[in-house]
């Protein structure tokens, strides 16, 4: 089986802007996502729009408008079709559009601490902190059941494994973009 990580498809998909928080308000919710728990007593539903940019308005609007600071925008049809995968690991949170936008959601995607450190390619920080992972090793069956989850060394990356993605391509779901991790165990 392989993992993914996701990310939303800004250059063919429009995305979303949050409209009307504060710097402070803006660092308070990255704080809260950051912390790869529930959020559901904290969240208060935010406004959102599309993004407008040079040329944004010939893009079609996908299932999972870009949103910085969320973890995943998804539509309320991918909600609907995906929801089975994610229900288990993920908490959904009302975001506040107009219409004819129809309904999204943010998506609060929780930890999974299965990262087995002493078999991946860590790159670390001076102090000893991770930076980054170049190559992935999963401690054993600490995956089994989580089709969608992120990790608290890499708090802002998102990952799936074949079973949402297959989901999500078969679905005909659109505006993510899948990069195969690498693994350790790879040749």
């Amino acid at each position: 089986m392989s993992i993914w990580r996701i990310l939303p498809d800004g250059n063919v998909y429009r995305s979303f802007h949050i409209v009307g928080l504060s710097p402070s308000e803006v660092l308070d919710i990255n704080a809260m996502f950051r912390s790869g728990r529930a959020v559901r007593g904290a969240w208060t539903p935010m406004r959102v729009e599309l993004w407008e940019y040079e040329g944004e308005e010939r893009k079609p609007l996908g299932d999972f408008p870009g949103l910085a600071i969320i973890p995943l925008s998804i539509s309320a049809r991918a909600l609907k079709l995906l929801h089975p995968l994610v229900k288990d690991n993920t908490e959904t949170l009302n975001l506040i559009t107009e219409p004819p936008l129809g309904k999204f959601y943010a998506l609060n995607i929780f930890f999974a601490d299965c990262l087995d450190h002493s078999r991946s390619v860590l790159v670390r920080y001076t102090d000893g902190e991770i930076m980054d992972v170049d190559k992935y090793a999963f401690r054993p069956n600490c995956l089994e059941g989580k089709h969608i989850f992120r990790l608290p060394e890499v708090w802002t990356y998102v990952f799936v494994d074949d079973v949402f993605k297959q989901a999500v391509e078969q679905n005909g779901l659109e505006g993510l973009v899948f990069y195969k991790v690498p693994m350790v165990d790879e040749t």
